[in-house]
């Protein structure tokens, strides 16, 4: 069975650096990243200026931040009147969806939506903030059976301890 990354809920099968196995089950960690958002670019409407524009997109679920998504690009064209709608894609039991971007060279936080609204027009006039989350490889997880305490490991390829889906 490939070895893939574990998610909260899921019954897997726990091996560490000297080879040792027990079954365990997902209690926290970072959820998977989201589908890249859709960007569609307008000539009016705002004031950023013709450009290619790169955003990004988490979700929060269960009070936990997901991975960040793959880039999607919009070349705005037009003077300085242009804006961007970046519209994320729904994901189940999520709370709020964050948009990071605007720049290829570090992704900083444009705005953060309460579900069920997935949609930000961005006109240039938010001042992005705060850096993009770190990719968080660490779980938590716990025995099957009752009274056993929660453990923090290292998700899937990432190092000595390796989980597995049952």
């Amino acid at each position: 069975m490939a070895v893939k990354r574990a998610l909260r809920g899921d019954n897997v099968i726990y091996r560490n650096a000297k080879g040792e196995s027990m079954a365990v089950i997902v209690t926290g960690g970072q959820g998977d990243a989201p589908a890249a958002p859709t960007i569609v670019g307008s000539a009016s409407g705002g004031t950023l200026a013709a450009a290619t524009y790169i955003y990004r997109n988490t979700y929060v679920k269960d009070g936990v931040e997901s991975a960040l998504s793959a880039s999607s690009n919009s070349y705005v064209a037009g003077g300085a009147t242009s804006s961007v709608t970046i519209t994320c894609v729904t994901v189940a039991g999520a709370t709020s969806y964050k948009i990071y971007g605007r720049t290829g060279g570090s992704f900083l936080l444009l705005a953060t939506l309460t579900a069920p609204t997935v949609a930000f027009l961005d006109t240039g006039s938010v001042t992005p903030t705060g850096a993009a989350p770190a990719t968080n490889f660490n779980v938590t997880f716990r025995s099957p059976y009752t009274g056993h305490p929660e453990i923090t490991g290292v998700l899937p390829g990432l190092g000595a301890s390796q989980y597995q889906r049952i």
